[in-house]
């Protein structure tokens, strides 16, 4: 199974931290809250990642720029979850995926639970 994870959102609950960066690459406890969510899907063995971003998907391209795992799909800015979701899709095929928030993370455990 793959994952597909939602990070283009324009983050005005986090203003003026996502002015410079993406709401999911706000750092928490000396990382990105994204890569919460990333390190446990490749723990559970999930090893593809889409990532759905928005317009400032540079920074969370340079991150993670030589992880094998994780592909950016540039999404620019859309009206909503949906539509974003729609866009990565484009760039995947028909099986089933697990779909996550960027802004929101999830225990392991309760993703090994999900799939």
């Amino acid at each position: 199974m793959d994952a597909i994870i939602l990070t283009a959102g324009e983050g005005t609950r986090l203003w003026p931290y996502a002015e410079v960066r993406p709401k999911s690459m706000v750092p928490v406890a000396g990382k990105p809250l994204i890569d919460y969510n990333i390190s446990s899907l490749i723990d559970i063995g999930i090893n593809r990642i889409l990532i759905g971003a928005g317009e400032l998907h540079e920074q969370i391209s340079r991150y993670y720029r030589n992880d094998k795992n994780v592909q950016i799909i540039p999404v620019g800015r859309t009206r909503g979850s949906s539509e974003t979701l729609k866009v990565v899709l484009k760039s995947y095929g028909s099986e089933p995926v697990l779909v996550l928030f960027g802004d929101t993370i999830i225990y392991k455990n309760d993703l090994k639970t999900l799939i």
